[in-house]
């Protein structure tokens, strides 16, 4: 456990159930084998017009400080664990893996957009984003700037719950999202089988995420839009946007 000081490092996190933001937090804290206490401020009721952010408090010292920016939730948690790094130790490859961070936050944001929409426009275009940003991460993925596999790193703490989202859509609602992206998809599968995330990104989670979007009326989970577009462009093929 991190100890700055003569009092023990604590993170408390302020969330609501299913934040990517808190889930990277806590996966990134769980790889450093160190606790998150965690208040949750909603469990994602689509009534609620509510919009909470997410904080990440930090006591250490008798000090106290809060975070609210996603990324750097993951950089202070870095940096409390100097003895086990996440990110590389060569600052080049360092500045490649924050590069691809940006990149998935960004297509996480974009995601969150088109899983809230309920006109068929309103997503169409949500999709085209979201794809774009994809396929940004799969640009780079193709030109050598990371290879998942191997020990979890801050990259993956950030990809996690993206990959998980977009993986749940696709075996549950036939989105199909990451079916260009092969190599987004070699990732999610690797993913998909580290212990400290699967014990974080469960499929209890999953179950509620997919009946939040559903409560929601998300139009990215309705089953007539999938079957309607499998009718135009094929059976097997996702749903696209125009962006």
């Amino acid at each position: 456990m991190a100890d700055h000081g003569s009092q023990p490092t604590r993170l408390h996190l302020e969330s609501w159930a299913l934040c990517p933001i808190a889930q990277r937090v806590l996966i990134a804290a769980a790889l450093r084998g160190h606790p998150v206490t965690r208040r949750i401020t909603s469990g994602g009721e689509p009534q609620s017009t509510t919009i909470e952010p997410t904080i990440l408090t930090l006591h250490s010292a008798g000090a106290e400080v809060q975070v609210t920016d996603g990324l750097a939730m993951v950089e202070l948690v870095e940096d409390l664990f100097p003895d086990h790094p996440l990110h590389p130790r060569d600052p080049v490859a360092r500045a490649v893996h924050r590069n691809l961070m940006a990149i998935a936050a960004e297509a996480q944001t974009r995601l969150s957009r088109a899983a809230r929409d309920r006109q068929a426009q309103d997503l169409d275009l949500s999709l085209g984003n979201l794809e774009a940003q994809l396929g940004r991460l799969e640009a780079r993925l193709a030109a050598g700037d990371h290879a998942p596999g191997g020990r979890v790193a801050n990259v993956d703490v950030v990809l996690a719950p993206l990959l998980w989202r977009l993986r749940i859509l696709d075996e549950q609602a036939g989105t199909h999202l990451l079916q260009r992206f092969a190599r987004l998809r070699g990732w999610s599968d690797w993913l998909a089988v580290q212990p400290v995330l699967r014990d974080i990104l469960t499929a209890e989670a999953a179950d509620l995420y997919f009946a939040v979007l559903h409560a929601r009326r998300a139009l990215i989970v309705d089953a007539e839009v999938s079957l309607a577009w499998q009718s135009v462009a094929g059976p097997g093929i996702g749903l696209r946007g125009a962006g």
